[in-house]
């Protein structure tokens, strides 16, 4: 019975993996409303930004109010921005749509993993963290898997229009557990902190687009913006007496060094979903269905990984399980720099599934050293974390990959290379820059963690 309401949550928080259907759907997108291929980040960016800046927040309130009702929230707002996407007419009503949709990925997933341990006893909370994962791994191969079918027979909207019914069926199916852990003692919400966090993301990614464009000045006014709120979000969440997120936690290095190492890992990691599609269809040949079965690899290979890592803490320490997720990711993301259009299908396929599996099973070990380090009253924030630290890696891979491929392939045309040659010039730069920053977390994470005892 506990597995049965543990998959109806692991349902409606599929609606945030199953987004990886849109990344398949990318050629199809930049064809239908005659966009460029830079600005096909901002899909994603109007997405991930919106639910990365309202994580924290919403996580917070769910620890006030409680998972339940903000995770039920969050289902009815994710129906209302699929249904808007998926009617979206034009790029300009695409990118609020997305926005409304990542409300709702915001309030929905920030509360999915402390309703799914609330269904078990603490001492199985890594055993319910990994049965998450499995979840979440699940839904990731699915969104690719499905989408090169539903963009083949209905085009691009039905990457969004098919996820209407299952976040329908977990809201009818969803019941709260009986006991949610302890609500916060504090029921003040931190709103200044919430707006500073958000801010502080939008002008760093707003610095990113400044670089892009060549504006300097720009970019620099707006950095320095994104610093000075980071600044005031860290000094007001250690002097308010309520702060969405408690900070005493990373005074221990290990526990920043591990927030840091999700945010890179995420951030190499997203170069195949972003750029991966392009490679496939114009260099490998590949057809729409046949990138999906091939993106779909890496999270298929995730769910035994996830499964695994969530046995494996029991004998293991969490940061060593951490580890080695990072590095069978670097396993898979490395070869991705030597790609070309002779590359064998078995080859990419092998890359794809270790970086998948790696990607699994360090998210599982990262999410339990989260929730046993801010404890139960915080076990929305907790779980929220972990979702910013990943979104940090994504939308900064959204830009800065995107920005060094952008200009890698004009230099490369303007030397005079064929057409062919300058966007496999670029592609394996900004794949050498994505394990690049993979392997700085496994040699970081083997100078300090392997050598732990008992964590």
């Amino acid at each position: 019975m506990r597995f049965v309401r543990a998959a109806v949550i692991g349902l409606g928080a599929a609606v945030v993996p199953l987004d990886f259907a849109v990344n398949v759907a990318f050629p199809a997108i930049v064809a239908d409303l005659g966009l460029q291929v830079a600005q096909i980040q901002w899909v994603v960016i109007a997405y991930v930004l919106t639910y990365g800046g309202l994580m924290l927040a919403c996580g917070r309130l769910g620890d006030m109010v409680g998972h339940a009702l903000v995770f039920r929230c969050g289902l009815v707002c994710s129906i209302a921005g699929l249904g808007l996407c998926a009617l979206a007419p034009s790029f300009e009503w695409l990118l609020p749509a997305r926005g409304l949709q990542g409300v709702g990925a915001a309030l929905a997933g920030s509360c999915a993993p402390a309703l799914i341990t609330a269904l078990y006893r603490e001492e199985e909370r890594p055993r319910a963290l990994g049965l998450y994962g499995v979840f979440i791994a699940i839904a990731s191969a699915a969104g690719p898997l499905l989408g090169g079918p539903l963009i083949e027979w209905a085009g691009w909207p039905a990457v969004f229009w098919f996820r209407i019914p299952l976040v329908l069926l977990a809201l009818a199916l969803f019941r709260a557990p009986a006991a949610q852990g302890p609500r916060s003692k504090d029921q003040a919400f931190d709103l200044a902190g919430a707006v500073l966090f958000a801010g502080m993301l939008i002008g760093f990614l707003l610095m990113l687009d400044g670089l892009k464009r060549g504006s300097a000045a720009q970019a620099g006014l707006l950095g320095l913006t994104g610093a000075t709120l980071l600044a005031a979000f860290i000094r007001r969440e250690i002097t308010t007496p309520a702060p969405i997120i408690d900070l005493r936690a990373f005074r221990s290095l290990d526990f920043s060094l591990v927030n840091l190492g999700c945010a890179l890992i995420n951030f190499g990691g997203f170069f195949l979903v972003l750029l991966g599609p392009f490679f496939l269809s114009r260099l490998a040949g590949l057809s729409g269905p046949a990138i999906g079965v091939l993106l779909a690899i890496g999270p298929a290979a995730g769910i035994a990984s996830a499964a695994l890592a969530g046995r494996m803490i029991g004998g293991w320490p969490a940061y060593r399980v951490a580890w080695l997720g990072a590095a069978t990711t670097l396993c898979g993301m490395a070869p991705m720099a030597a790609w070309s259009a002779g590359t064998g299908v078995l080859v990419m396929v092998v890359s794809v599934a270790l970086q998948g599996a790696g990607l699994a099973m360090f998210q599982v070990a990262y999410l339990e050293i989260v929730s046993a380090a801010m404890g139960r009253a915080a076990r929305g924030v907790a779980g929220s974390l972990a979702m910013v630290t990943r979104m940090i890696g994504v939308v900064s891979a959204a830009g800065v990959l995107t920005l060094v491929f952008q200009v890698a392939e004009a230099g490369s045309l303007a030397a005079g290379a064929p057409a062919g040659e300058a966007f496999i010039a670029a592609f394996r730069l900004a794949a050498t820059l994505a394990a690049a920053s993979i392997g700085t977390v496994v040699l970081l994470g083997a100078l300090r963690w392997w050598g732990l005892s008992s964590r």
